[in-house]
């Protein structure tokens, strides 16, 4: 694979669609998202990973995610969880303060289409907090961060987490 991008990257972009094998491929390159696909680039060039996405964000949030799950043994499931993937990176693009609608609708889609994939769950949470204060919100946000805290245990932020919803329950004075 290194062989073949070395090649071709001089002369055209290379793309990549999954996470390529070779163990020395992270030392030698980096992959920016480009929807379904990833940019291949030299390592270090030091462009913004989502930076298609902010140059293309229309043209992301129209696209005509799945309407629907598929059984995971079918090509169809795979490619909801790439679309899934890609709902949560428009979400995290737009939740800037200003689209906040917006990105509510594309963490939901997100959740939907790849309820394995954590991040959503965490930032969906972060969105909530900013947006309301309705005890609704809370105990979505419990929810949400209870199951991102399933998904992803070993987060470096999760104990500060566990505080938070203890708060959010009740169970613990703010500090």
């Amino acid at each position: 694979m290194s062989t073949l991008i070395d090649q071709e990257l001089p002369r055209r972009p290379v793309y990549l669609v999954g996470t390529p094998k070779e163990k020395d491929f992270g030392s030698l390159y980096e992959a920016q998202k480009a929807g379904l696909t990833s940019k291949v680039l030299p390592r270090g060039s030091g462009q913004d990973v989502h930076q298609i996405f902010h140059d293309r964000l229309s043209f992301f949030m129209n696209l005509h995610y799945p309407e629907r799950q598929y059984p995971l043994t079918t090509f169809e499931s795979a490619l909801t969880e790439i679309y899934g993937r890609m709902a949560a990176d428009v979400a995290f693009v737009i939740d800037d303060d200003t689209h906040p609608a917006e990105a509510e609708t594309m963490y939901k889609r997100a959740i939907f289409l790849d309820p394995k994939n954590a991040f959503p769950y965490k930032n969906f949470g972060l969105l909530l907090l900013k947006t309301s204060s309705t005890p609704e919100a809370r105990q979505a946000v419990v929810k949400l961060w209870e199951y991102y805290l399933q998904l992803n245990p070993s987060d470096p932020e999760a104990p500060a987490m566990q505080r938070n919803i203890a708060i959010l329950r009740g169970e613990q004075p703010p500090s």
